[in-house]
């Protein structure tokens, strides 16, 4: 399960990996979600079977097997919901997506330091398929702090200077929330990313920490699109993200990894992944208990469950527009086995009109590798891609995690 056919762009040289957890990662049949564009492969939110793409068109109830079209039932007179998930965050501890309602900052020179909402709207998951609760709370939502940041603040002379979408965010096991967004610090000429933190629930945010700069990333782009997730301690954060896809004419760089001890207010360097890159990684973690004995591990201890943890993404430099997912099997993110996600499309999809071709590696048309990874049990999720051959469609492929009895 883990090698491809010859000469396919992807080859994985299982024996020269490091030994790994006894994990096999198994993909299902794709199924379309619907004809979209090219950003509508990102920025999907869900949890357990529920979940909806970044403009609340399209909504599963089956974990991303099959799509409607998505219906809204208000609860309370006043719900409104303002063009999707584009500022939201899955609050899972209470099964409901969260839409903080930012305004677009008007433009503006002078450094600002507090974006400010006047409600957040919570969706839940109603009975049909496909249909979501809506309730808007009117309270306010207030982002503060960026005076800490370079420059005194974010400049918002060109409108795009916060992006809370293209980020992640993280419940912590004291139940405040960790949110990573993109800004433009009023003295710096591109992105970073920095962490933000709730310890109400997500209606005040601190702004308590740079996560990677825009002149430690050292590209044009700067630190842009993330994603956050815990590692297998469940304390230690990982933020993975895109410093340079190819875009801009500043190259191809791999995922930046940083992780956090301390709920946020920290960062640190780990290795990244050499060669992986570029574009909006995604990130997933599961956790997978022993049936029998606990098992040890070199390195890692002996334990009773595990947290796996999964990474996708591509465009991996000129040459390699595919799609991949990395397994980081013991969740240390440290050591990541790799997947064509184009491989196991063609092996599971009937229709040989909608296979990928050895063309996704030189040319973008094929796919963007903009990707989006949502969970759907401890075990399993689903993970939305493009495909642009013949027209513009988003698939959703699910998968699922489970111990295997030897290596392959």
């Amino acid at each position: 399960t883990r090698t491809s056919k010859e000469k396919w762009p992807f080859k994985c040289e299982c024996d020269s990996l490091p030994t790994l957890m006894p994990i096999s990662l198994t993909f299902s049949r794709p199924s379309i979600i619907g004809v979209t564009a090219y950003s509508d492969c990102a920025s999907y939110l869900g949890f357990e079977r529920w979940a909806v793409d970044p403009g609340f068109q399209r909504s599963t109830c089956d974990g991303g097997a099959t799509w409607v079209a998505a219906t809204f039932a208000a609860e309370h007179p006043n719900a409104s919901y303002n063009g999707g998930t584009k500022d939201g965050w899955v609050d899972s501890s209470n099964a409901e997506l969260r839409d903080l309602g930012l305004p677009q900052p008007v433009e503006k020179a002078a450094p600002l330091t507090t974006f400010i909402s006047t409600f957040t709207t919570i969706f839940r998951p109603a009975e049909s398929c496909g249909a979501w609760n809506v309730t808007s709370v009117q309270r306010q939502v207030r982002l503060s702090g960026f005076e800490r940041g370079p420059g005194g603040g974010v400049a918002c002379a060109s409108k795009k200077c916060i992006e809370l979408g293209r980020g992640g965010s993280e419940v912590l096991l004291s139940g405040s929330v960790v949110k990573t967004v993109m800004v433009r610090f009023a003295s710096e000429a591109a992105y970073s990313v920095v962490a933000l933190r709730s310890d109400d629930g997500g209606y005040e945010w601190r702004f308590i920490a740079v996560v990677l700069s825009f002149e430690k990333a050292e590209t044009h782009e700067g630190a842009t699109e993330n994603s956050l997730t815990t590692l297998s301690d469940g304390v230690t954060l990982l933020c993975v993200m895109r410093v340079a896809g190819g875009d801009y004419g500043s190259g191809y760089r791999p995922y930046v990894m940083r992780t956090s001890p301390d709920g946020g207010y920290t960062w640190s360097n780990i290795p990244s992944i050499n060669g992986v890159g570029s574009v909006l990684p995604s990130l997933w973690k599961g956790q997978l208990m022993h049936t029998g004995k606990a098992v040890t591990h070199a390195g890692s201890g002996t334990h009773s469950a595990i947290q796996p943890i999964l990474l996708s993404g591509g465009r991996l430099n000129a040459s390699n527009h595919d799609i991949y997912v990395w397994l980081n099997a013991e969740g240390d993110g440290l050591r990541w086995l790799p997947f064509s996600l184009s491989y196991w499309h063609n092996q599971l999809e009937p229709n040989a009109s909608l296979h990928f071709t050895p063309a996704v590696n030189s040319s973008v048309a094929e796919t963007m590798s903009y990707t989006s990874l949502v969970r759907t049990g401890p075990r399993s999720g689903f993970i939305t891609y493009g495909f642009h051959r013949q027209g513009i469609r988003t698939f959703s492929m699910p998968f699922e995690l489970s111990w295997e009895d030897r290596r392959h």
